[in-house]
């Protein structure tokens, strides 16, 4: 039987990192201004662990972190962040965390909700491009972070959850 821990200190460390290096270093990782979010997927990692409470608790801090980071919207990602956090907790107990496809899709369709929601209230702030034309660089940060996904929660998954074994 298994006993799964969650270490919270290593989770907040490791979060504080990201958010350095989303600010910075995925600049380097950038393709044609194509870049994964870090940010996304840790919230993701998260909620998917703690549930939907904590995963939208989580979302909001971290959104409002990249929103001081950021010289965007004010609170644009703090909303975003929140509702990915939310929505996906609500999987916590439905899908199985450490499948394959299960990293790939749920990573897969946060991006797309949160491209879109972002796109929607941008749009009302400032003048966009139209969507067709935003089109490359949205699927290119869909895929990137998808695939990104794979990697990013075996690292997490070692680092921060703690797997004990006892035996009957």
């Amino acid at each position: 039987m298994f006993k799964i821990r969650f270490r919270t200190l290593r989770f907040i460390v490791i979060a504080y990192l990201v958010l350095l290096s989303q600010a910075s270093l995925v600049n380097m990782m950038t393709l044609k201004s194509i870049k994964p979010d870090f940010v996304l997927l840790l919230v993701i990692f998260f909620a998917l662990h703690k549930g939907m409470r904590q995963g939208m608790f989580c979302g909001i801090i971290l959104g409002f972190c990249v929103d001081t980071l950021s010289s965007g919207i004010f609170g644009i990602n703090c909303l975003i962040l929140g509702c990915v956090g939310f929505f996906t907790g609500m999987l916590k107990d439905r899908v199985y965390t450490t499948h394959f496809l299960t990293k790939i899709l749920v990573a897969f369709c946060a991006c797309l909700f949160s491209i879109i929601i972002y796109y929607a209230l941008a749009l009302n702030f400032h003048r966009l491009m139209p969507f067709s034309e935003n089109l490359l660089p949205f699927t290119g940060t869909l895929i990137y972070t998808a695939l990104f996904n794979i990697i990013f929660f075996n690292v997490l998954d070692k680092l921060v959850i703690e797997r004990t074994t006892r035996l009957l």
